[in-house]
């Protein structure tokens, strides 16, 4: 799946993550405010070229408006919170914002504390987008030994074009100016200042912003100030802040201003949902509802459609297909499959989508342009369907947010098909099933572009009720020599995400990744041929078959099996210790079946086991058949996230299923032999107690603790559950 791209030109919401396997965790919001600013520090400078027309920037004073604050004063000694080696001194925004322009002040002085400071300082960068903005710088200084020294040389400043989502199929024409800074050293001040005059005329004068309180560095001072037409209504809304601004009123222009000292860094822990953002925030805007959101951006819509631009395509759609469902199915098919994703996303297209028409005859287009093409043809199919817009991180989250444009950065649609609303996100490729089996995307909110519309929408994602994933290994020690056959069924999501693999890795790469993994418990393992794959996309079904060899694989040593499929989903979290919710890859459901037919039958004691948390289930079940034994193990995940306040519950049980995660199995064992232990010790519980019930309640005890609740439950000598039963709950049998 394509990347979406961003809706909003303002630093807020969070840059999307990817929507397909998404494993990373943590807000993406983060990654932009551990330090203040728009001035990040990396990026590479090899590939891009300097622009050869005059760039559309300038050199002036700073604004009559804006008021000139002092900066506190370095406090020397102090480096125990040093980040980068810089000591932030002052973050300045000051805006003012009328129907017809827009002016955005930034001022930062950062004081060099090492080394490592000189090289993060010593680079700044501005981007901005020449559509609809320019650039002024006011000054860059260097303060040093009580002197200043004049650090802006307007011949010096290269502007580039750096495209850092061009790998993500997005062009949005940003520039970046760029200023080396000479002879900086410790100790020095830096203190620069630019304005960006203009906003993105796709507003249509509306205004909506936000201001960063806080950032993952230390910071002495950070200072807003917003001047705003009297007459005309403003919105704010704090996100983990409840600063409020002073307000003052003179000549028509209302002020709101912030000012915050001595701000300490923002603590952020690893592995959070992407909905959680730590930082503190406020939204400012005057959009007073998501009934006015949604009006702007349906005008956007509006302005491009083209009711008879697909005349031609649909009427060939329904000579080819006569019920609707199969029509609505063939519209998804040719849009998500025939139109490439690309966005061009300059000025206006950063909202605005294009023309079905246009689409249709370049055969390209972003989410907005996919999702109008394909409202559109279904529409002329006589199939009810709208654009919507979504948020591919923050999740239900939106419905604590203030109303605004930028709380969306991809787009989807809503169709009525047979009497049944389906959500549809028209940038996959290669999605399988039928109408029926259509998973609702992973969006919890969508705001829906019709005339009725006033709230967003819940679309609702119970996640799978079978498993979408299910290997099974059948391991044979015998004549003439030990072998591994693994099958693996794909279904629903994770066959969609198979089936990209497929279409875009050549098969002997696959095939290579697939060995390296099985090497790496058995070195001298050798491919018996290719993988086999076998896709059912009506079905939406992948299925992997592999062969392979197993030279010196059963030998005198012991041997261990663990469920790879399962090994990932219960992984102990790097950083336990936190105050911020773990993230739960979620919905998952998988299910690991291994069988291993043995030379001669050796002892396994049967067991089942079940693990249940507020976040997973678990079950494992052992059994032995003459000469096979059979392990089975499911995981399904139940939320996408663990509170902090109970981590540590969650991470006993994560201990309970990780320590049956490993089965070994001795090839030097003798059936008698191995059992005699179980005997002598059903022996000896029989004559220190009556029934079998105190050996299991005295070994439940042991495990997980007195005062523990037996969550945990092992039963020996029980039936094994079938793997694709173990987690609906049938399976467990009664204690005694």
């Amino acid at each position: 799946m394509s990347l979406p791209e961003r809706w909003g030109a303002a630093p807020h919401p969070p840059e999307p993550l990817p929507l397909l396997r998404r494993s990373e965790s943590g807000s993406a919001a983060s990654l932009r405010r551990r330090l203040p600013g728009r001035l990040p520090l990396l990026f590479l400078l090899s590939s891009a070229t300097p622009l050869s027309a005059a760039p559309p920037w300038g050199v002036r004073p700073a604004p009559v408006w804006v008021v000139h604050l002092e900066a506190p004063l370095a406090r020397e000694g102090e480096a125990d919170d040093v980040h980068g080696g810089m000591d932030y001194l002052l973050v300045d925004q000051q805006i003012r914002a009328t129907t017809r322009s827009e002016e955005r002040y930034s001022r930062q002085v950062r004081r060099v504390l090492s080394p490592s400071g000189v090289q993060n300082a010593s680079e700044l960068t501005i981007t901005f987008d020449p559509s609809y903005e320019r650039l002024v710088f006011h000054h860059i200084q260097l303060e040093r030994g009580g002197r200043t020294i004049d650090a802006l040389v307007p011949g010096e400043i290269k502007v580039i074009q750096r495209e850092a989502s061009l790998g993500e199929g997005i062009y949005d024409g940003t520039l970046t100016a760029v200023v080396f800074l000479k002879d900086v050293r410790p100790g020095d001040v830096i203190d620069h200042a630019y304005t960006l005059e203009g906003g993105n005329p796709i507003l249509g004068g509306r205004f909506a912003t936000v201001l960063e309180m806080g950032y993952g560095v230390p910071t002495r001072r950070i200072h807003h100030r917003i001047l705003w037409p009297s007459d005309r209504a403003l919105y704010l809304h704090g996100h983990r802040t409840s600063v409020d601004p002073e307000i003052r009123e003179q000549g028509g222009v209302r002020s709101y201003e912030w000012d915050l000292q001595d701000i300490s860094a923002t603590d952020e822990d690893d592995e959070t949902p992407p909905w959680y953002d730590p930082y503190p925030w406020v939204q400012v805007g005057d959009f007073a509802s998501w009934a006015e959101v949604a009006g702007w951006a349906r005008k956007l819509f509006d302005s491009a459609r083209q009711p008879h631009a697909v005349d031609a395509l649909a009427a060939r759609l329904r000579a080819e297909h006569r019920a609707p469902e199969e029509q609505a199915l063939a519209a998804i098919r040719f849009v998500q499959d025939e139109i490439r994703y690309l966005g061009l996303e300059m000025g206006p297209g950063s909202h605005r989508p294009q023309s079905p028409a246009r689409v249709l005859e370049q055969r390209y287009g972003d989410c907005k342009d996919k999702s109008l093409l394909l409202v559109t043809l279904l529409e002329g199919l006589g199939i009810e369907a709208d654009p919507a817009l979504v948020q591919t991180t923050a999740g239900a989250t939106l419905d604590k947010w203030q109303p605004s444009p930028f709380a969306f950065d991809h787009a989807i649609v809503r169709a009525t098909v047979g009497g049944k609303t389906l959500w549809i996100d028209a940038t996959v490729s290669g999605q399988g099933g039928g109408l029926a089996d259509f998973e609702t995307p992973e969006f919890p909110r969508a705001l829906v572009l019709r005339p009725e519309t006033t709230a967003l929408s819940a679309l609702g994602s119970p996640g799978p009720t079978v498993p979408t994933t299910v290997v099974e290994e059948m391991y044979t020690v015998g004549e003439p020599g030990p072998r591994l056959e693994v099958k693996t069924t794909h279904t629903g999501g994770e066959a969609d995400a198979m089936r990209e693999v497929l279409a875009t890795t050549p098969i002997a790469d696959v095939a290579k990744t697939y060995l390296n993994h099985y090497a790496q418990d058995s070195l001298r393992i050798e491919p018996d041929g290719l993988p086999h794959f076998q896709d059912d996309r009506r079905r939406n079904v992948v299925t992997v078959l592999e062969a392979y060899r197993l030279p010196g694989f059963w030998t005198s040593r012991e041997k261990s099996f663990s469920p790879w499929a399962l090994e990932e989903r219960l992984r102990k979290p790097g950083s336990p210790r936190r105050a911020a919710p773990l993230a739960v890859e979620h919905p998952v459901h998988v299910v690991h079946t291994i069988t291993v037919r043995l030379p001669r039958p050796l002892a396994v004691p049967p067991e089942e086991v079940t693990v249940d948390d507020p976040a997973f289930r678990f079950r494992h079940a052992a059994r032995i058949e003459g000469q096979t034994v059979t392990l089975s193990y499911a995981y399904a995940s139940l939320t996408d996230h663990v509170p902090a306040e109970r981590l540590e519950a969650y991470l006993g049980h994560l201990e309970d299923a990780r320590r049956h995660l490993s089965h070994s199995l001795d090839p030097q064992a003798h059936p008698a032999r191995a059992l005699a232990v179980p005997l002598v010790l059903l022996l000896v519980s029989g004559l220190l107690a009556l029934t079998l019930g105190i050996v299991v309640a005295a070994r439940l005890r042991r495990r997980r603790g007195a005062a523990s609740p037996p969550v945990v439950s092992a039963v020996a000598e029980a039936a094994p559950a079938d793997p694709a039963s173990l987690l609906t709950g049938d399976a467990v049998p009664p204690t005694d």
